[in-house]
């Protein structure tokens, strides 16, 4: 998704392979979870969650939950997505500094694109100017900023030796914990965003450092990929009570039903890792419709913030409202429109038309 990842290096001359070429060359599971949680972006951005939510009530219910349970883990999958594709192979300063070379290019073209769409501007002061590079210009590209942060995480993640990585993991957990502390403190995510901070998907790069050497084993067995999805989902299960615990009280009449905050929460990234232990089980190429979408999920990503809102301001029209429906057209032609568009810019580029 976020970071391309057509074909994989998958041996070093000074390290042993990390999969097994004569098991599987490519993790067709990283496909459907692409176009997974690229639609989850594309529906909760269409505000399909938010429609549905308000449609059964004031108060918390199912529509919720899946709002900030499941859609919420898709930049969290993203990021181990990511991070496990950079440590595929061993990674090297050649390799860092391509990637960080790759990722300000995104970040450069698209941060700069919306900011001349969208007019927005930061106050002129040293923290608000940091924060509004990290959030991407705003609020459409922050994965990319916290792509670059934790790069070099990744790479001091890979390099620790093996019980130092499970430490890291652990203080990780921490950071992430002691963020949702200070967030929740007050309901400072009521009254502004902070799911663009890196802290709160510092998990990632350790937990990639930790699974992508097993990579040979997880994609022989099953039962070991359902095994960990299972404790993973638990411990999510888990967390989500403790989070939930904090929710913002109904009584607030928050807008956008702010109940908890976006990221900063274990759940979603157990949850998320969970999802990525399964992808393992698939061993077939996807579709050719699956294929198209996952090909083209960065373009997606990339290209529907600037078309949301006048696909939205037509849904309506066609339902007569705002409404469940009217969000679900929004997202479902967004995904198409984006995708096709997508593939169209890359032909022009590849034939040097523009």
């Amino acid at each position: 998704m976020i970071v391309t990842q057509a074909n994989m290096e998958l041996t070093d001359h000074k390290r042993a392979p990390i999969i097994n070429p004569s098991v599987q060359t490519h993790l067709y599971g990283f496909d459907y979870l692409r176009v997974f949680f690229m639609s989850m972006v594309v529906l909760g951005h269409s505000e399909v969650f938010l429609q549905f939510g308000a449609s059964c009530g004031k108060n918390i219910n199912f529509w919720d939950y899946a709002w900030f349970e499941v859609q919420s883990t898709a930049v969290p999958a993203f990021v181990l997505i990511s991070s496990m594709l950079f440590v595929m192979k061993p990674p090297d300063k050649r390799r860092i500094l391509d990637r960080l070379a790759k990722l300000g290019y995104l970040y450069v073209f698209w941060v700069s694109a919306w900011v001349i769409y969208s007019k927005e501007k930061p106050d002129l002061n040293a923290l608000s100017v940091l924060e509004f590079l990290l959030r991407g210009g705003g609020w459409h590209f922050y994965t990319f900023s916290v792509l670059i942060v934790l790069t070099p995480v990744s790479w001091i993640a890979y390099n620790l030796p093996g019980r130092a990585k499970w430490l890291g993991l652990i203080a990780s957990v921490a950071i992430v914990y002691i963020t949702f502390v200070w967030v929740r403190t007050g309901f400072k995510w009521v009254y502004h965003p902070y799911y663009w901070l890196p802290t709160c998907f510092i998990i990632m790069p350790f937990v990639a450092a930790i699974l992508t050497p097993k990579l040979s084993i997880f994609l022989t067995s099953r039962k070991r990929c359902i095994l960990w999805a299972v404790i993973l989902l638990f411990a999510g299960i888990i967390a989500a009570f403790h989070e939930w615990s904090f929710a913002a009280p109904v009584s607030m009449n928050l807008d956008g039903r702010q109940w908890l905050p976006k990221a900063a929460r274990l759940s979603i990234q157990f949850t998320a890792i969970a999802m990525v232990c399964l992808s393992f089980i698939r061993k077939k190429p996807p579709g050719i419709i699956i294929a198209f979408l996952a090909k083209n999920s960065l373009g997606v990503y990339c290209i529907h913030g600037f078309f949301l809102r006048y696909f939205s301001l037509i849904s309506v029209k066609l339902v007569g409202g705002p409404s469940p429906l009217s969000s679900c057209i929004c997202a479902a032609t967004l995904v198409v429109f984006s995708a096709f568009t997508t593939e169209f810019l890359r032909k022009l580029f590849r034939e040097r038309l523009v």
